[in-house]
């Protein structure tokens, strides 16, 4: 018997307070937008650190801020909002981000991976104006009176030369590693990745400043423009390593095999595919997650039984721009019977197009029955 092909999601682009919204089986209700500020301790100005090094980083670019294989363990998850008004505009003048974001967000895989320790580094040689370090850090749903006044929650700012300024967001509770008024190397370990301040998945936000205007390293323009002014691609990313920064209008980061449907809560605490599956299991259920679902992609999914025929597949059309979404098939076992031995295979592809040209991504998984 066939599992009806599921979806779990979070709306993206909406106006004002509402500007992100969680509708996910697990209850996590309302899910206010992530508005940052400068963290608000009040602190005297440090001298520049004077080295070579921090005054030769905008001709070398920016590293990024996260120890980690962009694309491979750690995945852009929102861009800067460019747009002033309620409309949405991300780094390429899409709807990858929520009104008001201040910053991009580099996230990892789920909690399990930030629990295990993932380090921010310091983009670029400064000095380090301002910082919190004892924000309380909570699981994946919050309410927004335990953040209040602290929605960046622990967090770090460094002044670099030239009028520049980085900003580290939501990092874990005593875990930075600095203190004020330090001057601190390019790639420096600052902190770790936390679940403190407005956040509903582990990630560091990045804000940018020069000369006090916010900047998207992504394409290295100033943000607070209206739509085609400030957006678009047509400038030159900020960061040091352009193979691995380019704009990604989709990205398929996780899929995976379990003996039931999972639930999102249990994706973003633990995306790993178990290695096995009993031949009593109540289902084989493949799923795939996705950041910044875009509208118009397709997303294709495929278990193969042992015998290298499919099992399932299904092909699902998203309709809507979505932030985080996860698709899963699958199939019931029946009353009296187990599934048969062997390896079995699942294969997600999807396909969407952008102003940086069609793309296909695949994540392919196996899972073994004894």
């Amino acid at each position: 018997m066939a599992i009806a092909t599921g979806c779990m999601f979070l709306s993206l682009g909406l106006k004002s307070l509402a500007a992100i919204k969680l509708f996910l089986k697990t209850g996590w209700g309302l899910y206010r937008p992530l508005r940052l500020f400068v963290i608000s301790v009040s602190l005297g100005a440090a001298p520049l650190a004077s080295n070579a090094e921090e005054r030769t980083f905008s001709a070398t670019g920016f590293d990024l801020p996260l120890k980690c294989a962009l694309g491979q363990n750690c995945w852009v998850m929102n861009y800067v909002d460019h747009d002033s008004s309620a409309v949405v505009a991300d780094s390429a003048c899409g709807p990858r981000s929520y009104d008001g974001h201040k910053g991009t967000d580099f996230a990892v895989r789920d909690l399990t991976a930030m629990r295990r320790g993932v380090d921010v580094r310091a983009i670029a040689a400064g000095t380090v104006r301002r910082l919190r370090n004892n924000a309380n850090d909570h699981g994946l749903a919050f309410s927004a009176d335990q953040v209040q006044g602290k929605e960046c929650g622990n967090g770090i700012v460094i002044r670099h030369a030239d009028g520049w300024e980085s900003q580290y967001c939501h990092l874990g509770r005593g875990s930075i590693r600095v203190n004020r008024g330090d001057q601190i190397a390019r790639g420096e370990t600052i902190g770790q990745i936390g679940m403190s301040g407005r956040t509903a998945f582990p990630h560091v936000h990045l804000s940018l400043r020069k000369d006090g205007q916010l900047v998207d390293p992504i394409n290295g323009q100033t943000v607070g423009q209206a739509v085609g002014k400030g957006c678009g691609l047509d400038g030159k990313t900020l960061f040091k390593d352009t193979s691995k920064i380019r704009y990604h209008r989709s990205r398929l980061y996780a899929a995976g095999f379990a003996p039931s449907v999972p639930t999102g809560s249990a994706i973003k605490t633990d995306a790993a595919s178990p290695p096995v599956i009993a031949r009593d299991a109540p289902a084989v259920v493949f799923w795939a997650a996705i950041f910044g679902a875009a509208k118009g992609s397709r997303l294709q999914l495929t278990i193969f039984a042992p015998d290298g025929k499919p099992f399932t597949t299904r092909e699902i059309a998203i309709t809507r721009n979505q932030a985080w979404r996860m698709v899963y098939i699958g199939r019931k076992r029946k009353a009296g019977r187990q599934w048969p031995s062997g390896r079995y295979r699942g294969v997600a592809k999807l396909q969407s197009a952008s102003a940086t040209g069609k793309t296909s991504q695949t994540q392919q998984i196996s899972v073994d029955i004894p």
